[in-house]
């Protein structure tokens, strides 16, 4: 089949949703002879900073020389911006191929006891078998969701990866901190190197006694790595790190204080697997990864005049992150917001934490996610209950005209609450705005 039916197919799998557990992804491997067991992986997961971790990782990694694969979700814009080869999106052409491999097994299990695998199970499948045909020397893989039952989880890693953990996905996940974090610790597997970012206590004594239970290091970030933020503005993140080496200064390429914590995860990964596999990383190659590298939709500049920043910020723990960006980076006391947020999230929290740097909203559907969307006139009253003035809007384009209209010479307009929502607003700027290209880098 070729790349637009691969589109169709995996487009109606939504239907399946999202189940967890790792039956169906473990018959599909079997399958298809496991082509996750040729891979040398870094396996991702967290609750925020995931995305930018693996793009940091990444690009050090190829600064360094080493040839490398990169699994992500979800995409902005593309699809093909998942699954990225030495910092290209692989062929639509390799990837057809490689999921109509993977639709045959499908057809083979998919009225076993287990089910229909789901969207999610299938696309990382493929993304498991194209990897494995492109051969790349380590593969950064972020999980989807969860850790322990999500489909990324059939690797064996060399190095496991924890970033920052928060609530979020408390109906799957469970309604507390400890619990998310056990699911999270899921991917800690014997024989693996651990690295996270700081936690909160309840969240780091969980992970602490995983990493024990399989007898393996944990490597601390802000213990056992350490990292001093010292800026942060429009030209870039600025963060004092020093581990196996002393990094000096480092100018990374992604804006927001938050992002500090993120560059110094995504060096003691690198710094880990160098241990593992005895791959050189020089100092030099963490410099230049991190001053090159690019995650769209992550507080992204998509326009400076007027100035309009596209941010994936879709719980609590983002959100605050994102309202700190807009004294501390943007050096604005209020920012215009469009926002729209799917049904699984903390919308009157959401709503409370932006409220007091809202100048305006625009509320706009989400449409593609996980879940259902909240309407925007839901979206509306939330923020209007807080003294904020908001209006809806029916879909993206409208809310982004209506937005634009509104904003002041000097106004910033910040679009956030889902990637989804992202996603769509940025194509819609690639047509009013500067063009981008396609992808991370």
């Amino acid at each position: 089949m070729d790349y637009e039916e691969m589109l169709a197919r995996l487009e109606s799998l939504g239907r399946f949703g999202i189940r967890l557990t790792l039956e169906r992804m473990t018959a599909l491997m079997d399958l298809l002879g496991h082509p996750e067991r040729s891979l040398r992986v870094v396996h991702v997961a967290g609750t925020n900073g995931k995305g930018s971790t693996v793009a940091m990782l990444d690009a050090i990694l190829r600064a360094a020389g080493i040839r490398t694969g990169r699994w992500t979700s979800p995409h902005l814009e593309d699809f093909r911006e998942r699954l990225v080869v030495d910092g290209e999106p692989v062929p639509p052409e390799a990837l057809a191929a490689a999921f109509t491999r993977v639709w045959a097994a499908v057809e083979k299990i998919k009225d076993s006891p287990a089910g229909h695998p789901t969207q999610f199970e299938v696309a990382t499948a493929t993304a498991f078998l194209a990897l494995a045909e492109a051969r790349p020397e380590i593969a950064v893989i972020e999980v989807g969701l969860g850790g322990r039952y999500d489909a990324t989880n059939v690797v064996a890693p060399l190095v496991a990866v924890i970033t920052p953990l928060a609530l979020d996905h408390t109906e799957r996940l469970g309604p507390d901190l400890a619990a998310i974090a056990r699911e999270k610790a899921g991917i800690i597997k014997p024989g693996v190197t651990v690295v996270s970012a700081p936690q909160e206590d309840e969240a780091m004594a969980v992970v602490t006694a995983e990493a024990a239970r399989h007898r393996v290091r944990l490597r601390k970030v802000g213990e056992d790595f350490f990292f001093q933020p010292v800026a942060a503005g429009e030209e870039g993140t600025f963060v004092r790190l020093r581990g196996a080496h002393d990094y000096g200064l480092v100018r990374v390429n992604l804006l927001g204080g938050h992002q500090a914590v993120n560059a110094a995860v995504a060096v003691a990964a690198a710094e880990a697997l160098a241990e593992e596999t005895g791959l050189v990383i020089p100092p030099a190659a963490v410099h230049r990864g991190l001053d090159g590298v690019a995650w769209p939709g992550r507080l992204e500049v998509i326009s400076r005049t007027p100035l309009v920043v596209l941010d994936g910020a879709h719980n609590p723990h983002g959100l605050l992150a994102l309202r700190r960006a807009v004294g501390e980076v943007f050096r604005r006391e209020r920012a215009d917001f469009l926002f729209g947020s799917l049904a699984n999230r903390p919308l009157p929290a959401m709503a409370a934490i932006l409220a007091p740097v809202a100048r305006r909203v625009v509320a706009a559907p989400v449409e593609g996610g996980t879940a259902p969307g909240v309407d925007p006139l839901t979206v509306r009253e939330a923020f209007s209950s807080l003294g904020v003035p908001a209006v809806a809007a029916a879909d993206p384009e409208e809310a982004l005209s209506s937005a634009l209209a509104a904003l002041p010479p000097d106004g910033l307009l910040c679009v956030c609450g889902s990637l989804y929502l992202v996603g769509a607003v940025r194509h819609l700027c690639r047509s009013r705005f500067v063009s981008l290209k396609l992808g991370a880098e």
